[in-house]
């Protein structure tokens, strides 16, 4: 004899605790629907057959009942069919010899299971009635054929939006089939035009040790949706589509039926039915017990064939407990959502209170950095974005410095390695500190959060007040320092440098609560920019050249002109030094930032202090230098050319690369630097190979630096030099005899020309960069 299985569900319990059984069934209740959730779940009513033998469960969803009664009738209102008792508190009673079931005692029950025999002959279609109670209260008699159930919810989100499932961020709920009762209508919901997922999980974490069950639909980039059987496989944030027949997308093989989608107005609703009892890998049984993930992606389309992209915001949500898909009596509860995630998933506010994108004026979607917040409640929130995958933050600081003479506090979003899962920091720049570090108190709430398309975004909320010494009220006049990096880390890190180009300044102090307009600092004042031009025109060009003359060119230049090149080319470094000097205490105001909050800064003034005050104190002791044939001139040489010349000529290249990287820091434009990069290694290069060739002329192939002609070797430097003995009185007014040239001398002056001339190329366009440099 052929079995099914029909469930009367109790969803709420009223009536007497004394009743008449008979009495209670008499009467047409074939018209009476009540919206108090009583339900039958039957296949076919209509098509029961005689004889065949039907299972009827009675269930209490949010109650437990004491006492019952459930009967059958024929199309005369007729109690009719034969019942057997399957559960311990049933029993049969008659009714003018006809079955009805209702329990033996007053003990409570979720649920009570039951056996009806159709009658043989059958009077029309059968109507089921029941009624339930508590041991104080029963139901009025209820027609169960027409009170269909509805679908059972498991999340709506936000709070509330059950009422219209239309209006859910997310919504998911299931029944069971009705006309086979192995299948579980599943529904979902949501504001997508991506997709939606409802996962089971054995471990509740996705991906974990585990695979995890997820049924999906997607639509595809045409806007066609797919439902769509996948699975999360262990140890890993993948998803992998688990269909055998791709090409055809024919899902009965594994246990999908009835599938009905649509997509309309960015609202994406599917809904289809999963067969009971799977055991497969990738299958979990939905009669077992497992945790649910709710999850979706608002723009992660897929073709019919594709896995799902990784989700992003603040899901999946998971659920707090496990569950099975069984009508369970008490075990079956509404809306499985944390109480803490109940809010709204796609957050949106309005009329923001400032906003700023760099490049100054540019599409926030083409923004390198995006900011812009609102008021909440008594706090703000932030929504951040930058053209990153790694993090994005903005930080408050009284002055315009990051760690400066006050700590910064800063608020953030960063993404997880491997997933790129996003998570809200509260953190702070410790005042003299470059680093960052977690505050121990964390007062940011990660509202919502992505990576998508290489970038990162998300919405933060803080109160205006914390209490915690490493945060400042929102309603305090601050600089806003904003800045985004690309490196990912672990939720309990701190964030990783930014780099010399990843950061923003405004140009004045905000209040966050006021309606501003936020701009960003003027470019670096021309006295500033003047300082720096000056400077490599000063020791890169003519201090460096004259020292090169002074080094490599004396042979070719016998009778003193190396001098003067060499002397006039420092007097005039001197006076742009000097100028130079005087110019950046100008741009300042006066002004510097000195310390371990300014360590370039810092460092570039007091090797400035050092050059500038060598530079003059050089020329001093060089005009009292002795004689050179004096013993004592290897002294002076030594003092003069190395000590002091040398060692300044190098700490001066130093100063000018800290100080245009420091310029960088300003414009977060790194040309300039790398460009004198280029020309500090063509000028050690030179330096190099002129020594070498200097010292194998002098020391290997000496005839090389020797004279031409048999004069006299050439003096040092421009000094009356003690002359031969005239042969005659008429040879005394003679004029000295000038010395010959080296052999290498074409050589030598060549590269003297050269080595200026690639200077001059390169501080031309230094002086250019440095021009144009803005932030």
């Amino acid at each position: 004899m052929k079995s099914w299985i029909l469930y009367v569900v109790v969803l709420f319990s009223y009536a007497e605790a004394d009743h008449n059984p008979c009495e209670e069934l008499a009467g047409d209740v074939s018209g009476q629907v009540t919206g108090s959730g009583f339900h039958l779940l039957t296949p076919a009513v209509r098509e029961i057959r005689e004889g065949e033998t039907y299972r009827v469960v009675l269930v209490g969803m949010k109650e437990a009942f004491a006492h019952f009664t459930v009967a059958a009738k024929d199309s005369n209102l007729q109690i009719v069919g034969t019942w057997t008792p399957t559960s311990v508190n049933s029993r049969v009673g008659m009714c003018n010899d006809s079955d009805y079931v209702t329990n033996l005692n007053d003990e409570e029950s979720s649920v009570q299971e039951f056996d009806w025999t159709a009658p043989s002959p059958l009077n029309g279609p059968i109507d089921f009635v029941y009624l339930a109670g508590t041991v104080n209260a029963t139901t009025p008699l209820l027609n169960a054929t027409l009170n269909r159930p509805p679908y059972k919810i498991l999340a709506a989100i936000p709070e509330g939006c059950e009422e219209d499932p239309a209006s859910c961020d997310y919504y998911a709920a299931w029944k069971v089939n009705e006309e086979d009762f192995a299948l579980r209508d599943i529904e979902l919901r949501g504001n997508v035009e991506g997709w939606i997922a409802l996962g089971l999980s054995v471990d509740r974490l996705m991906g974990g040790g585990e695979i995890d069950d997820v049924l999906a639909c997607q639509a595809d980039p045409n806007g066609m949706v797919f439902v769509k059987d996948t699975f999360n496989y262990a140890d890993s944030r993948g998803n992998l589509i688990d269909d055998p027949h791709l090409d055809s997308h024919n899902l009965t093989s594994q246990g999908i039926f009835n599938q009905i989608t649509s997509l309309e107005n960015g609202h994406m609703m599917c809904s289809f039915s999963r067969m009971t009892g799977l055991s497969g890998a990738m299958d979990f049984d939905l009669l077992g017990e497992h945790y649910l993930f709710f999850g979706l992606d608002p723009d992660g389309t897929g073709e019919a064939y594709a896995s799902l992209s990784f989700h992003s915001f603040k899901i999946p949500i998971i659920s707090t407990q496990n569950y099975s898909f069984t009508f369970d009596g008490l075990t079956m509860q509404d809306n499985l959502v944390p109480e803490g995630e109940r809010g709204e998933i796609f957050l949106s506010f309005s009329n923001p209170l400032a906003s700023f994108g760099y490049p100054v004026g540019c599409e926030r979607s083409a923004c390198q950095y995006y900011v812009q917040w609102f008021v909440d409640g008594d706090g703000l929130v932030f929504e951040l974005e930058a053209a990153s995958e790694g993090w994005v933050a903005i930080g408050l600081s009284p002055d315009p410095l990051m760690s400066g003479g006050a700590f910064d506090d800063v608020i953030a979003c960063q993404a997880t390695p491997n997933d790129l899962r996003v998570v809200g920091k509260d953190l702070n720049n410790p005042s003299g500190a470059k680093a960052n570090e977690l505050d121990s108190n964390q007062h940011v709430e990660l509202l919502s959060g992505e990576v998508s398309n290489g970038r990162i975004s998300c919405l933060v909320r803080r109160p205006n007040v914390t209490g915690d010494a490493n945060d400042y009220p929102l309603d305090m006049s601050v600089y806003i320092l904003s800045a985004y990096g690309t490196a990912q880390n672990s939720p309990d890190s701190a964030l990783t440098y930014h780099g010399p180009n990843n950061r923003f300044l405004t140009g004045a102090p905000v209040n966050l609560f006021a309606p501003v307009i936020v701009t960003t600092p003027p470019p670096p004042p021309p006295e500033l920019r003047a300082h720096g031009i000056l400077m490599l025109w000063a020791w890169v060009l003519l201090a460096a050249t004259a020292i090169f003359y002074a080094r490599y060119t004396r042979p070719a230049y016998p009778n003193g002109e190396w001098f003067e090149v060499h002397r006039a080319l420092l007097t005039a470094s001197v006076v742009l030094t000097d100028i130079g000097f005087i110019l950046i205490f100008v741009a300042l105001r006066g002004f510097l930032f000195f310390g371990p909050s300014n360590p370039i800064g810092s460092a570039h003034f007091v090797i400035g202090c050092i050059v500038v005050g060598f530079q003059i104190y050089n020329p001093i002791i060089a005009a009292f230098r002795c004689h050179p044939g004096s013993t004592y001139r290897v002294i002076f040489d030594l003092i003069h050319g190395v000590l002091i010349g040398s060692i300044v000529e190098i700490l001066a290249f130093i100063n000018c690369g800290l100080g245009l990287w420091r310029f960088v820091e300003f414009t977060r434009r790194p040309e300039q630097f790398w460009v004198f990069v280029v020309l500090a290694i063509i000028v050690f290069l030179f330096e190099v190979t002129m020594a070498t060739y200097h010292f194998i002329s002098k020391y290997v192939l000496s005839h090389l630096s020797k004279p031409a002609s048999n004069l006299p070797p050439a003096d040092v430097e421009l000094r009356a030099t003690v002359q031969d003995v005239p042969d005659s009185d008429s040879d005394k007014s003679a004029a000295p005899k000038k010395k010959s040239p080296s052999k290498d001398s074409f050589f030598r002056r060549l590269a003297a020309i050269v080595f200026s001339i690639v200077i001059i190329i390169f501080l031309v366009v230094l002086t250019v960069l440095i021009g144009i440099g803005s932030y």
